[in-house]
């Protein structure tokens, strides 16, 4: 496990993708020290390694976890505690690196001189979305290095005689065109999207951009209201339900709990920057957690340039009803999870 940690990245052993990472990893390591000259055609590992490659796909789409531990041990109600499955970009240079070992193991079926393989296929439809998430978090010189990878690679498919052409507007064009198709109604392309965007407005907080903020969130509200819609209008056979939801659809819930997991991994002094540039309506839900973990480092009062808790981060109005609906809200959240389970 440790071993595959600093091969793939950072696995979390809670999400099912990393389980999968491991066992099909494995089982291509054991049987490949039995191959020899002797019997390597009886040998087939293409099907292992796309469980592999699949794999850190999915941990690339939701491999961010976040669990509300400490909701969880002090209402010790997992009705009522908080988790999130989210992109986590680290995983985006990893699967290049897999399909460049993996693809050699394919034979026939990754030969270079095809005109098509489904390794090269599944990588530029990942690259796509990668540049799609990236821009959306306002990383666009990292998203433009991703768009020249997906042009100038050399094992790019053949057979579409359009993708030159695709691939050769700038990319803000190149992200917009993405949706002509409706792959917005996807559930991945729709949480990259909204986490993205969410994302990019949060950082934005960091260098006190309240309009670039406001842009972003704005966005990630509107696209989240209307995939939400989408699925409901669309799914008539499943009453109330909806297909499964990659996001809570209480739009409040997930932009919350999401501004309360980036600024808990800030610094103190970051941390009250972004929580000062906030509205109440994101530093309520992150205000406890704040408590939680800066409360006790700092003095009870300010004394001289030492500044108290209260004083970097003054609670929010009606914090007491807020507390009461957000336990609602993550009620809804566990029934709603439990529906598109069953």
């Amino acid at each position: 496990m440790a071993r595959y940690t600093r091969k793939f990245g950072p696995l979390d052993w809670r999400h099912p993708a990393a389980h999968a990472v491991y066992w099909s990893a494995s089982g291509v390591e054991n049987a490949y020290k039995r191959v020899n000259a002797q019997n390597e055609k009886d040998y087939d590992f293409v099907n292992a390694d796309r469980v592999v490659v699949q794999s850190i796909q999915e941990l690339y789409r939701s491999g961010d976890l976040f669990f509300d531990m400490l909701g969880f041990r002090l209402l010790g109600n997992q009705e009522q505690t908080l988790y999130l499955a989210m992109p986590n970009v680290y995983f985006l240079q990893t699967y290049g690196e897999i399909i460049e070992e993996a693809a050699p193991r394919a034979g026939i079926y990754e030969a270079p001189t095809r005109y098509f393989t489904l390794f090269s296929a599944g990588y530029e439809n990942f690259l796509n979305d990668a540049i799609r998430f990236l821009y959306r978090r306002g990383q666009t010189e990292e998203a433009n290095k991703w768009y020249t990878k997906l042009r100038t690679w050399e094992r790019q498919n053949l057979n579409d005689d359009t993708v030159i052409q695709k691939r050769s507007v700038p990319l803000e064009e190149f992200v917009a065109n993405q949706f002509y198709d409706e792959r917005y109604k996807t559930p991945y392309v729709a949480s990259s999207e909204v986490y993205g965007s969410l994302q990019g407005a949060y950082v934005a907080l960091l260098s006190s951009d309240t309009e670039l903020f406001r842009s972003q969130f704005d966005y990630a509200q509107r696209f989240h209201r209307v995939f939400i819609d989408k699925q409901y209008n669309e799914v008539f056979a499943a009453g109330n339900t909806g297909r499964m939801l990659p996001f809570p659809r209480d739009f409040q819930l997930l932009a919350g709990a999401q501004f309360a997991v980036f600024i808990q991994m800030l610094d103190m002094d970051s941390a009250a920057l972004v929580y000062g540039n906030s509205p109440d309506a994101l530093r309520r839900p992150a205000y406890d957690i704040l408590s939680a973990r800066f409360d006790a480092v700092l003095p009870e009062e300010s004394a001289g340039d030492t500044l108290s808790f209260d004083d970097m981060f003054p609670e929010p109005p009606n914090m007491e009803g807020f507390r009461a609906a957000w336990q609602q809200k993550l009620m809804a959240r566990e029934k709603e999870l439990d529906v598109d389970a069953k």
